[in-house]
């Protein structure tokens, strides 16, 4: 379908990206790790094409090297990812989106992972601020997430989780 449409096109047609993205996420479920990361790649490329390097309608691609990353283990390009995907939200000035948290909450994982836990707790604080007077069920979730995070850092610290935990909430 993708080599048909190039072809009745051209290989930038901005229609590929849906069915480019959708290739990615088929891919990584059955472990296609290359393919995965090319068709996101490609994405991107597009996305850069039309929108601009610091477009936000690249998140579902960078999204999807993440998870790819996380998968294969690869903490370098993970974290590479990670850190783009955040500073495009700030960059756009969003602040408090859903995608804005999981963003915050993946980067914060990757700095607890490499001992930045100063950074990490800053950040799982101010995930659980934006989120947690939320009324929706995906806030108050990532508001949760964040709590965890605050605790397992509390935890990698020696202290006790449960207070780290119940004092951000």
């Amino acid at each position: 379908q993708i080599e048909a449409l190039e072809q009745a096109e051209h290989p930038y047609t901005s229609t590929l990206m849906p069915l480019l993205l959708d290739l990615g996420d088929a891919a990584l479920q059955s472990e296609r790790y290359e393919l995965a990361e090319g068709s996101f790649r490609r994405h991107q490329h597009l996305v850069h094409r039309d929108d601009g390097v610091r477009s936000l309608n690249q998140s579902a691609s960078i999204s999807g090297l993440i998870e790819l990353y996380r998968a294969t283990g690869n903490i370098r390009s993970y974290g590479a990812e990670v850190k783009f995907l955040a500073h495009l939200f700030e960059f756009a000035g969003d602040h408090s989106s859903p995608g804005r948290s999981m963003a915050d909450l993946d980067l914060a994982v990757w700095e607890t992972s490499f001992g930045s836990l100063s950074e990490a707790k800053d950040r799982y604080r101010q995930v659980i601020g934006r989120t947690k007077f939320g009324n929706d069920s995906a806030s108050r979730q990532i508001a949760s997430i964040g709590a965890l995070g605050l605790g397992f850092v509390a935890y990698l610290e020696d202290r006790n989780p449960l207070d780290s935990m119940t004092a951000a909430l």
